[in-house]
């Protein structure tokens, strides 16, 4: 090897294949890092729930949405407002008419 150990060290900071990898391999921790902070159930713990029958991840789900509702204080958009009142008009105006709760499940599998 030629040069003092500065002018190595200098060559070896600067040369592509060794900086590329050392930039490579800082971005997959930081982005492994960012994933776990992203996701408070580990992977493993997630999949083993996406294998669960439909029915129990919707009761979980159920469960988690009223751990972290609180009715009282949820905003109703204007918007959403809107439509149930004029929902609710042409209800009572017979331009709607109510379907029972076995039709409404029957024609929402149907689509």
């Amino acid at each position: 090897m030629s040069g003092t150990a500065a002018e190595r060290v200098t060559t070896r900071i600067h040369s592509p294949g060794w900086l590329n990898r050392d930039v490579r391999r800082k971005l997959k921790l930081v982005r492994r890092r960012r994933f776990e902070q992203l996701h408070f159930v580990a992977p493993p713990t997630i999949s083993k729930l996406m294998r669960l029958p439909v029915r129990e991840r919707l009761g979980l789900a159920e469960k988690l949405w009223l751990s972290v509702a609180d009715e009282q204080r949820m905003v109703v958009p204007d918007e959403h407002k809107r439509i149930l009142r004029k929902r609710m008009v042409d209800y009572r105006a017979g331009r709607t008419k109510a379907i029972p709760h076995d039709e409404l499940m029957r024609r929402l599998r149907a689509s």
